[in-house]
């Protein structure tokens, strides 16, 4: 699991000096909160969106999260 306040410190800290559109903090958003639901191993999760959306940033943000949240334990991402 992935704390919302760590992702949204995460992605301050990273981008200070970038604004995101209101379209692209809800896909954060939910994309985050999906993540956070779907604990079926046995099945992928996928997220399909328009290019400029900021998955890639969501990518390396929710890494970044994951890591400073999830110590000892793996994440997969199939890009």
């Amino acid at each position: 699991m992935i704390k919302k306040q760590t992702f949204d410190n995460n992605l301050k800290e990273q981008f200070k000096f970038r604004s995101f559109h209101k379209k692209q903090l809800d896909f954060f958003n939910q994309a985050l909160k999906q993540i956070n639901i779907d604990r079926d191993t046995n099945r992928l999760t996928v997220f399909s969106a328009r290019c400029g959306l900021g998955k890639s940033t969501f990518l390396q943000i929710l890494i970044k999260s994951w890591l400073t949240d999830n110590e000892n334990r793996g994440l997969i991402i199939v890009t």
